[in-house]
């Protein structure tokens, strides 16, 4: 077999199989993979007395109620989050969210705020982070300059509805406004 013959074999297209999703599926495997040797050699050093302390701090976090003051903050942080999330609706950058949403479609198990639009809990997340911060209405941590709650609560919001979690979220957070979805 001459040189000519071997390229001619060489195809550049992607195979048919081969979507976005899959893509970055198999990317993930293939970072976890090139992380395992790391991994392994991290596990031979002694773990410090802080990394410690707040191992198990976090870990027992899960058990404890939050400070009044941290939930009341919580709870601003999503409404402000889901303002400006309609509020972005209106906005070019904003349809443009939307038109993405529709074009991907996916699983159809999370909501893009503002509309009926139901796609993939992925593009759901995407498009809701989008509408948050079209306006630049969304939330400022003004110590460190981000807007973790264009990122966190649609992400949280997606993940919720993908695992039928969102009534779960909504009662915890207005319990006296969901009384009926919230019964046992």
């Amino acid at each position: 077999m001459n040189s000519e013959d071997r390229t001619s074999d060489l195809s550049l297209a992607p195979p048919s199989n081969l979507t976005r999703r899959t893509l970055l599926r198999n990317s993930a495997f293939v970072a976890a993979a090139a992380m395992l040797p790391r991994l392994a050699a991290a596990a031979d050093h002694e773990i410090s007395h802080v990394m410690e302390v707040l191992s198990a701090y976090m870990a027992e976090a899960r058990d404890r109620a939050l400070p009044d003051n941290v939930l009341l903050e919580t709870k601003h942080h999503i409404l402000d989050t889901f303002a400006a999330m309609v509020s972005g609706s209106e906005l070019p950058p904003g349809r443009v969210a939307f038109d993405f949403a529709r074009s991907y479609g996916g699983e159809k198990t999370a909501t893009v705020v503002a509309s009926r639009i139901l796609c993939g809990p992925i593009e759901a997340a995407l498009a809701n982070g989008q509408l948050a911060h079209s306006d630049e209405t969304d939330d400022d941590f003004t110590t460190g300059g981000a807007h973790p709650g264009c990122a966190l609560v649609p992400a949280a919001l997606a993940m919720g509805e993908q695992f039928a979690l969102a009534a779960r979220i909504s009662c915890g957070l207005w319990p006296s406004a969901t009384t009926s979805r919230c019964a046992p």
